[in-house]
């Protein structure tokens, strides 16, 4: 049995991932600690794991003082970071560093720490501690590789001579886009912005900079060489030539919905609406919309209007919380509205889902066979998954700014009625639940420990 700590950011997706990661290695005999740099106490301990105390993420004085504002303000910002620069360099350094972290390592020596890649202050620490550590990504492959594109486009293989030249241009595009945004910070933090801070930490604990990727995903760095654990699969990426050290090991979906924490009301409400699904054998559509932003009401109105008259169909809108109101016009007899829904439940039953591209529900909609309709919210990776999506057929990829309910409604009927797009995610289906790929979590877990960290 190994002692493994588990580290993540703490936003939602990710946390659910890490839990059913962690659940799966204490099956296998593991003890595992699980912390978060949100509060997520009462939800780790719930799910039965030892909650691991982490110091909170550490906002430097640069990037406190030194950016945003009135032009005036950013100035005198910029010279208020210049006084006494080298002591509040040092004191932000010796914040990121994470003593308290540091000493834990040095006290508990766990086998393994499973580290979200965001979490860079706590790879730092735990990479100059000389313990084994193994990324976890929820993403594809957002590195930089020059046959990849980047993962927040829509850019996929069409057959053109042009994808090669495009993939390029998107590679400048993004490198001048975060080289002015670093200039920026840069001039008015006086080098005190985290990335800065974050840079110089890593090559006091001996990461050097020919293993720093300052161009791929997630922003603002990541590490090379280091194994990555993506929580995604190897049949949904891209051609490439996948370095060796990213490893895919399939969607990290519990087997049964967790608990419902927003009462019995939706309870009540669903299991009334499933039932009159079932008498009457209507088809059902599940729209989900979490993290969409712009324009969230129009488009769902669209989605309604798509499906109105369709007395074969049924409609259940998830809002999401994200502020999406449809209050405003009046529902057809065959279109429910929900703020929130247990999403595993409603999949498992639905035939059709209208989603964002966020990978979270992309895997959900893998492990329950839910073929798909993606109006990217065009966010973080949403596009690069919309584009995995429409590449590999497992569903059609709309436009939520052009489309019309006629379009909409076109795009849902594809999806229900031509045999490809089920036929594809039930082959995806029956990948990720092989043998196979459900046995990479333990041999790469058991790899990295025996084999410890690389020399970067």
């Amino acid at each position: 049995m190994a002692k493994i700590f588990c580290i993540v950011d703490g936003h939602t997706g990710l946390l659910n991932v890490s839990l059913e990661l962690s659940r799966r290695l204490r099956d296998a005999g593991h003890e595992i600690s699980l912390g978060a740099l949100t509060e997520s106490r009462n939800k780790v301990e719930s799910a039965d794991f030892s909650w691991l105390e982490l110091q909170p993420r550490y906002l430097s004085p640069g990037v406190a003082k030194g950016f945003g504002g009135a032009p005036l303000n950013k100035l005198a910002a910029a010279v208020r970071n210049r006084v006494g620069y080298k002591r509040k360099r040092e004191r932000a350094l010796a914040e990121l560093a994470l003593p308290a972290f540091t000493y834990l390592l040095q006290t508990d020596r766990p086998d393994l720490v499973i580290i979200g890649m965001e979490c860079r202050e706590y790879i730092i620490a735990t990479y100059g501690e000389g313990v084994p550590i193994l990324l976890l990504s929820p993403w594809f492959n957002g590195a930089y590789l020059p046959d990849l594109p980047p993962l927040n486009t829509l850019l996929a293989p069409n057959g053109s001579t042009g994808y090669q030249d495009a993939i390029n241009l998107a590679w400048n595009q993004r490198l001048a886009k975060l080289s002015q945004q670093r200039q920026r910070r840069f001039r008015w933090s006086a080098g005190l912005d985290r990335e800065s801070l974050l840079l110089e930490l890593a090559n006091r604990r001996g990461i050097p900079a020919s293993a720093i990727d300052r161009l791929g995903w997630p922003a603002p760095f990541t590490i090379k060489g280091l194994p990555v654990a993506h929580t995604t699969l190897d049949a949904l990426e891209l051609p490439h030539e996948q370095p060796e050290f990213h490893h895919y090991l399939g969607p990290m979906v519990p087997s049964s919905p967790p608990p419902n924490e927003k009462g019995s009301e939706v309870d009540e409400r669903l299991e009334e609406m499933l039932k009159r699904r079932a008498q009457q054998q209507r088809k059902l559509i599940y729209c989900s919309v979490s993290t969409m932003a712009e324009g969230i009401d129009d488009f769902l109105e669209r989605v309604v209007q798509a499906c109105a008259g369709r007395k074969d169909w049924l409609l259940i809108v998830a809002l999401g919380g994200n502020g999406g109101r449809l209050d405003h016009i009046e529902l057809p007899d065959n279109a429910y509205v929900f703020e929130w829904v247990p999403q595993l439940k409603v999949l498992a039953e639905a035939d059709c889902s209208i989603n964002h591209a966020g990978i979270n529900t992309i895997n959900e909609c893998i492990v329950n066979e839910v073929p798909m309709v993606i109006y990217s919210g065009g966010r973080f990776d949403q596009d690069g998954c919309a584009a995995r999506i429409a590449y590999h057929q497992l569903g059609v990829v709309g436009d939520r700014a052009e489309d019309d309910s006629v379009a909409i409604r076109s795009n849902i009927e594809r999806v229900l009625t031509e045999p490809v797009f089920r036929a594809k995610i039930s082959e995806v289906n029956r990948y990720a639940q092989s043998e196979e790929v459900r046995g990479r979590l333990l041999a790469l877990v058991e790899r990295v420990m025996a084999e410890g960290n690389p020399v970067l």
